[in-house]
């Protein structure tokens, strides 16, 4: 089933042309197109841009780079600024569109990889798609046309595009910061971000067992997670229930699929 993914919300609290963008134009599909290619070969992502109203709605299209840390924080910088971005290889067109009433049209971007021997791994970049306030600076409907003032509130919509060199590179995974944690009910938690410090982009099984001082398990759990791109962090929490006092044994394992498994054991205490 197609749905529809909104990366990023700004709201504005100015004297801003009064519109209702994130109800206007929307970006039908998945969220993460990843593919992967040889040096020198190309491919194209195709993005569905939605007008859901009964007037006609601009949109710009353009690109950043995008990473995100295990506290939620997310950056989208400058295109082609991180040293894994493939931003120069994406070339997207058009670069604007007047999208008419209750319909939708394509915005095709197209991704040349460079024949560059020293590629390795994953490399990703953003395309975002900002739909335009009527009567602001990026809009080419008539300067006549009539337009309303008052607050606004601004979405934009982002496809990530991450290409894989072939099956080059591996992911290398590490755990940090793992934390036991109780909440005001008295339930226990377990939370510990994990890493990715090698080359490639993997998804992820994260799975918890957890053993009492007795060897016995307490606990089993798995949840699977999104895509993880070099460098960057997430944050997993494994509710464990209402434990005793205690110290226990915590092994975790990160399953990427194939011979992609990193483990871990630790010990907690509550």
């Amino acid at each position: 089933m197609k749905r529809i993914h909104a990366l990023a919300v700004a709201a504005v609290a100015a004297m801003c042309p009064l519109a209702s963008s994130a109800a206007q134009i929307a970006v039908i599909g998945d969220a993460v197109f990843a593919r992967d290619a040889g040096l020198g070969e190309s491919y194209q992502a195709r993005l569905q841009v939605r007008n859901t109203t009964d007037t006609p709605q601009e949109a710009r299209i353009y690109q950043t780079d995008y990473s995100f840390a295990a506290d939620g924080r997310t950056f989208y910088s400058a295109a082609g600024s991180m040293s894994r971005s493939n931003a120069k290889w994406v070339a997207c067109s058009p670069t604007y569109v007047m999208v008419p009433a209750a319909t939708t049209v394509p915005v095709v971007c197209t991704i040349a990889v460079p024949k560059d021997s020293s590629l390795i791994g994953t490399y990703w970049s953003m395309v975002m798609v900002e739909p335009i306030v009527p009567g602001s600076v990026n809009s080419r409907k008539p300067a006549n046309a009539r337009v309303d003032f008052g607050l606004s509130v601004n979405t934009r919509y982002g496809t990530q595009i991450a290409t894989n060199i072939g099956a080059s590179g591996a992911s290398k995974l590490a755990f940090d910061s793992l934390t036991a944690t109780t909440a005001p009910s008295g339930d226990r938690g377990l939370r510990f971000d994990f890493i990715n410090t090698g080359e490639r982009a993997h998804r992820f099984v994260m799975s918890l067992e957890l053993y009492n001082e007795a060897g016995e398990l307490v606990k089993k759990a798995s949840q699977s997670r999104g895509l993880l791109y070099p460098g960057t962090a997430a944050r997993q929490d494994f509710d464990v229930g209402a434990l005793p006092h205690g110290a226990y044994t915590a092994v975790l394992v990160a399953d990427a699929g194939g011979d992609q498994v990193f483990g871990g054991q630790f010990k907690v205490a509550y």
